[in-house]
């Protein structure tokens, strides 16, 4: 009688890995769509007209991806939480100059 045997540990790990990635990725995916449909509602329910609501998305849109770099920074070399909430609030900081004040330092 002859064989062979071969160690598919790694092949198996690796597809654990991936399925776990993928996993991830939809969680994320999710995530960021709930925001973005948050941000778009709360937009159009404040907005004066249409083409105030288009402006004001347009602007928010691209700071929600401006956070999200700084969050995967923060994974592999760290960020302050001060610096993502500062680049999530910028659109709103234009509007209305009153409406964030900074904290009071300890």
């Amino acid at each position: 009688m002859t064989g062979f045997s071969t160690d598919i540990s790694q092949r198996k790990f690796a597809e654990e890995h991936r399925a776990v990635l993928a996993r991830e990725l939809t969680h994320r995916v999710k995530n960021t769509l709930a925001t973005v449909n948050a941000v778009v509602s709360q937009t159009i329910r404040q907005a004066t007209s249409l083409d105030d609501a288009a402006i004001t998305v347009s602007a928010r849109i691209p700071n929600l991806g401006a956070a999200q770099e700084l969050l995967i920074q923060d994974e592999v070399e760290g960020a302050a939480i001060g610096d993502i909430v500062d680049r999530a609030l910028l659109p709103f900081k234009d509007r209305d100059a009153d409406r964030f004040t900074p904290p009071v330092p300890m």
